[in-house]
């Protein structure tokens, strides 16, 4: 989405029926759909995709539709399927493409965008259904908190193996290295009074921490771990005990330090956190633990 801000571009969300999108699953996978429902998205469409006589992934599958403007850099979306399958080499639970009839990972497939009878090309990819639920969605705890430390470090250290060229893009917009770009939209808030600190934090930012990014290491990175993107299941061997089940949404993959991967990760945990500030702190230490023990 980033390539959208910076030209000013207008992303717009794909438009397309539950018949349609079950229509599209028969053209391009040859699939008998048994039943396919809308799911939460941001700037693309998804479904949620259950087919007939499917035993080799019986949680069905989820069809994603990129908008037009991201459908134009073939290379980033490429990128997520590697990065999917080198993780997934690596027994890292997160979703496999599909191929579609024609043995290809995605399709540009020419879909209405508006109601006015305009069209644009958008990727087309299906992928594995991972059951769980999200991290924003379940009690937090210190043990919780302490396992999702755990895994953005095993998560990080396996990337440290990963590498595309499209991955490097020092001009993406929701890369922490261009904070102080959030000044251009603060006209964007009706109430003034965060404006003044919103500003005090980027000028930090750019003074004492900018000049300094590259001496942090860096690599690879997810680049949303939030809590809409974390999947979290009861572990089978122990009651009562959570695990993460599931990552999913690689659009925001960068090369970047690992503290903002980090940092990203610890905002959207203090998210979750809604009760007594001991119990936020508790968490945060917990993850920060694992990540760094």
């Amino acid at each position: 989405m980033e390539q959208a801000l910076d030209r000013k571009e207008i992303v717009e969300k794909p438009t397309l029926t539950q018949e349609q999108a079950g229509q599209l699953i028969v053209r391009l996978y040859g699939f008998t759909v048994q039943s396919l429902r809308p799911l939460d998205s941001y700037d693309d469409l998804n479904f949620h995709v259950t087919v007939e006589n499917n035993n080799s992934w019986p949680h069905g599958y989820t069809m994603k539709v990129t908008n037009g403007t991201d459908s134009k850099h073939k290379d980033l979306i490429e990128v997520q399927t590697q990065m999917m399958t080198f993780l997934e080499d690596r027994g890292f639970p997160v979703p496999r493409v599909v191929p579609n009839r024609h043995g290809e990972l995605m399709s540009l497939e020419n879909l209405k965008g508006d109601d006015i009878g305009s069209y644009s090309g958008n990727m087309v990819r299906l992928l594995t259904y991972l059951p769980g639920t999200v991290y924003h969605d379940v009690p937090m705890t210190p043990a919780l908190a302490y396992e999702a430390g755990r895994f953005l470090a095993k998560l990080h250290e396996a990337l440290d193996n990963f590498s595309h060229p499209a991955l490097h893009r020092p001009d993406y917009l929701w890369s922490l290295t261009g904070l102080n770009r959030l000044e251009n939209y603060l006209h964007c808030l009706k109430d003034d009074r965060p404006k003044e600190l919103i500003r005090e934090v980027i000028e930090v930012f750019r003074e004492e921490v900018l000049p300094r990014v590259g001496e942090l290491p860096q690599g690879v990175v997810h680049g949303d771990f939030t809590a809409t993107n974390v999947l979290v299941n009861e572990e089978p061997s122990s009651s009562g005990k959570d695990i993460i089940c599931g990552l999913l949404d690689f659009g925001d993959a960068i090369f970047d330090p690992y503290v903002f991967d980090l940092g990203i990760a610890l905002l959207h945990l203090m998210s979750v956190v809604r009760r007594i500030r001991s119990r936020l702190e508790g968490s945060l230490w917990q993850d920060l633990k694992a990540y760094v023990p």
